[in-house]
């Protein structure tokens, strides 16, 4: 994950993440966030971002899914 993920504390994480929902929101997508808690598997803490309308997913499904860390999903919301 990028360093940056890291050195939020879960606080500014929690607030980063709503942010970032609300804004998808508004121009019509979701923010899925892995629930998996196991630290070793792929997808833990990793989002996808998917059209609300249809369900397809638009970022964060690679060879596997939940493949965006938070700075994957800014840049997204940023474009």
């Amino acid at each position: 994950m990028d360093p940056t993920f890291t050195t939020l504390t879960p606080t500014e994480r929690a607030k980063k993440e709503a942010n970032l929902r609300r804004r998808l929101h508004r121009r019509g997508f979701t923010l899925r966030k892995s629930v998996n808690r196991t630290e070793l598997a792929a997808e833990f803490g990793g989002y996808m971002i998917l059209e609300e309308s249809s369900g397809f997913v638009v970022a964060g499904l690679n060879t596997y899914a939940f493949t965006l860390d938070i700075d994957d999903v800014e840049q997204f919301a940023n474009r």
